[in-house]
């Protein structure tokens, strides 16, 4: 799967949108507790429905908060960069 190339500014709205979004911040926050994982086990750990993990996670992998890694038929997720969702959690309370 290729990820989409952006222009910057749709870049910083996605990335805006994604801070705000309580989904999206618990996959974060999944990924940065658990390490590398796949969507099944994001699943597994979170209760989100595995087609949102998806939806969330390509959006993720668009803006480079999250890389893939293709490991036999699974792919597997993670941060890149850890201190990531405290960040987000700062930024998430100034805007």
């Amino acid at each position: 799967m290729k990820v989409l190339e952006l222009p910057d500014h749709d870049k910083f709205h996605l990335a805006y949108k994604m801070c705000k979004s309580k989904v999206a911040r618990a996959i974060i926050d999944c990924l940065s507790q658990n390490g590398e994982l796949n969507v099944t086990m994001i699943y597994i750990k979170t209760r989100i429905q595995q087609t949102i993990i998806s939806f969330y996670i390509r959006r993720l992998e668009c803006i480079g908060i999250v890389k893939a890694q293709t490991i036999g038929k699974c792919r597997y997720y993670k941060l890149t960069n850890v201190g990531l969702p405290d960040r987000l959690k700062e930024l998430a309370l100034v805007i």
